[in-house]
């Protein structure tokens, strides 16, 4: 498990602290910390595990091999009280090390590691305030990178004479500026007809100029060096279009794929294809920005998206993951050559959650300056900010060569709301929209024999909070849904007869997803690595997992155990309510289960498994997956019987936006609409539950308008 006997020590960086494996020092703010060997040694495996479960036994087996068990006991308890000591940590609001009760120790705090120590030493004041310069060779090409010593602390730089460009009652984003810093593309429904268009303006102000016109929503615009403006759109089945910045017919560049850019040279557009709810299905790739036949890139990481050119147009930047089955939030950027050659990550999402304290992964990059190579981007500081789904304008320079990027964050824009989709001119002008995302909770009526609504969106939940996945009672008398009042996650309960709503927890933190059992007793959650049973009567929670990569999906029928994905091995498993033991009860191969529910009666099962099936249920582990009929490939997101068990809802993204479908299974074939959500302002979230009378839907509206300024360097 140590490292000790490998040639590399590795420097450990969390917060304010720094472990260095070679000196044996703790240190704060480059202060050293006064902490014995042995605590050093417990403190060291659980970095080394970061984020997973060391056992009291892989413990007991790495600090005391010829030890008795009650002096492992007694000496454990004992370094684990320094090591908290050292860090300044509360065992019962752990920031650092959470106890899992009677198995082990998990280290929380997202970590950096490298190779090569940090200075030991204070550096003096005119060093701090100074850069130096990093020279990074590949494929024979040099690039500099400006570094600062004070990697920690994000560097405020608020863009400068910002002033309001556009005035919109409804939904206008995602800008592109003009490289001369003249013109702005932008996405809009202000045409009054409800759908997204693409349209221009000048900086400097005037009247906006509406470049289409088609009755799709058409998004995700980018200025090409020629005066062109590429664009994603779902008409005809979804495409990149190109079309002249002042007007004319839009041409098709190629079939499906989101957010193309332009190569410098403007010679060529990358895009990708795929849907981030479909993991392993997202594919990159280039087109001749004349038109021809779109190449892949090979080389991309797995969920690779967002793709950004480099200067030089040799390098491309995206967001990706290293396995197509990985977590949500382990993305990172990466770097993919044009030319034959490996991508590489940048370690980007590390440095945010060291700086900023997010778990969320590395986020979309927005934009790379060409002057400076920063690259732009939108992110929340810390876990308060996802109450109330704000998030900044960033910067970070990268250079195409480095493998972890470089330091510090320039904090751009502080806002009240949603910035995002930062775009930045060759003059350092820069424009960006200000959103206002409002998530809640709404219902309508709903015909489950014609399946189709019957009246209007009514809200159930409507706050400034993001509130979503609401869960209901088979009575439909409950709902649980996740809400975010505390600056973390947190789930509530709501009776909809008295209205009455009280919190069922209040930790925060990264709780998922939870289930709600039939009669309402008991909610089931997870998080990245637990699984947990609340009752909702008095709010108390056990731990049914630990250490465990699930998802939950259901209760049984008789509410004795919980319906669980294992996300490591794509299976089925049953966690008893008691105890927790664990039983796999299927597994498909090539297709890893995603989403379980049990139909009212308990004798069937859906399955979300790349598409939409359905089988009989056998929790006695003995499912046959031959057994299971496909009824929608293009089912995602969240799966729900009708009360009667003859049709199962479904979310698909098959007319563009997330919408709600339903697929009966008495008439084979029958697949039908029930609520489409085509209004850009007003779009389904991917939750939603069935009651005998009504749909129970996550939507979030939005809107915004564009800013604009002047950024430094």
């Amino acid at each position: 498990m140590s490292n000790a006997t490998h040639g590399t020590k590795r420097c450990f960086r969390f917060g304010p602290f720094e472990v260095d494996e070679a000196s044996r020092e703790l240190r704060k703010n480059n202060e050293r910390v006064r902490l014995q060997e042995l605590p050093f040694r417990v403190l060291l495996l659980l970095l080394e595990r970061q984020g997973g479960l060391v056992s009291r036994e892989e413990l007991h087996k790495e600090l005391w091999p010829d030890g008795t068990y009650v002096e492992f006991e007694q000496g454990l308890n004992t370094a684990m009280r320094k090591v908290r000591q050292a860090l300044e940590d509360d065992a019962d609001k752990p920031r650092f090390i959470e106890t899992a009760p009677r198995k082990g120790y998990r280290f929380l705090f997202p970590l950096v590691e490298s190779a090569i120590p940090p200075p030991r030493s204070r550096l003096p004041l005119a060093i701090y305030a100074g850069t130096f310069l990093l020279v990074l060779v590949t494929v024979g090409l040099a690039w500099t990178v400006r570094l600062r010593t004070r990697p920690n602390e994000p560097e405020e730089d608020l863009v400068r004479n910002l002033e309001r460009l556009t005035a919109d009652s409804g939904l206008t984003w995602q800008p592109s500026i003009s490289a001369d810093g003249k013109l702005v593309a932008f996405s809009s429904d202000r045409g009054g007809a409800g759908d997204l268009d693409i349209w221009v303006m000048h900086v400097g102000g005037g009247n906006p100029i509406r470049l289409t016109r088609d009755p799709a929503n058409e998004t995700e615009p980018h200025f090409c060096p020629d005066g062109r403006i590429v664009f994603q759109s779902d008409r005809n089945g979804g495409g990149i279009y190109a079309v002249p910045a002042l007007g004319g017919p839009a041409v098709l560049l190629a079939k499906g794929g989101r957010q193309p850019r332009c190569s410098p040279d403007g010679k060529s557009v990358a895009f990708w294809t795929g849907s981030l709810r479909k993991p392993g299905n997202e594919a990159l790739f280039v087109v001749p920005s004349v038109g021809g036949a779109p190449v892949r890139v090979g080389s991309a990481p797995a969920r690779a998206r967002k793709p950004l050119w480099s200067s030089d147009g040799r390098m491309l930047l995206v967001v990706g993951n290293r396995q197509a089955t990985a977590p949500w939030n382990e993305t990172d950027w990466w770097l993919i050559p044009t030319a034959p050659g490996s991508a590489r990550p940048l370690g980007v999402a590390a440095i945010l959650g060291r700086v900023l304290g997010s778990t969320a992964g590395a986020p979309e990059p927005a934009d790379w300056d060409a002057r400076t190579g920063d690259v732009f981007f939108s992110a929340r500081r810390g876990q308060a900010d996802y109450a109330t789904w704000r998030s900044d304008i960033w910067s970070v320079p990268v250079a195409p060569a480095s493998r972890q990027s470089p330091a510090p964050l320039r904090h751009i824009t502080a806002a009240t709301g949603k910035h995002s989709g930062a775009s930045v001119a060759s003059d350092g002008t820069l424009v960006f929209a200000d959103l206002e995302v409002n998530p809640n909770i709404w219902t309508v009526p709903v015909d489950h024999r014609g399946l189709k609504v019957s009246g209007t969106l009514q809200a159930v939940v409507a706050e400034k909070h993001w509130e979503s996945r609401p869960a209901l009672s088979s009575d439909g008398r409950t709902m649980v849904y996740r809400t975010e009042h505390t600056g973390g996650w947190d789930f509530s309960m709501k009776n909809l007869v008295t209205g009455e709503d009280k919190p069922l927890t209040s930790s925060g933190g990264s709780k998922v997803w939870a289930a709600l059992s039939r009669d309402g007793a008991r909610i089931t959650f997870h998080t990245l690595q637990e699984v947990y049973i609340v009752e909702t009567a008095t709010g108390s929670a056990r731990a049914l997992c630990s250490g465990c990569r699930m998802r939950v999906a259901d209760w049984t029928a008789d509410g004795q155990a919980v319906l669980a994905l294992n996300l490591d091995s794509g299976a089925l498993e049953q966690l008893r309510a008691s105890d927790g033991q664990r039983r796999e009860i299927l597994r498909i191969k090539d297709r890893p289960i995603e989403m379980a529910a049990l139909s009212p009666d308990g004798s069937a099962i859906a399955l979300l498994a790349r598409g939409l099936l359905v089988g009989p249920s056998r929790m006695d582990g003995a499912a046959d997956p031959n057994s299971f009929t496909a009824l929608a490939d293009d089912a995602e997101d969240t799966i729900r019987w009708s009360p009667d068990g003859k049709a199962i809802y479904f979310i698909s993204y098959a007319d563009g936006p997330a919408c709600l479908w339903a697929a009966r299974l008495d008439l084979p074939g029958d697949r039908r609409a029930v609520a489409h959500f085509h209004e850009p302002r007003r779009a389904l979230l991917g939750s939603f539950d069935v009651s005998s009378d009504s749909l129970y839907l996550g939507i979030h509206e939005t809107s915004g308008n564009l800013w604009v300024g002047k950024v430094g360097r």
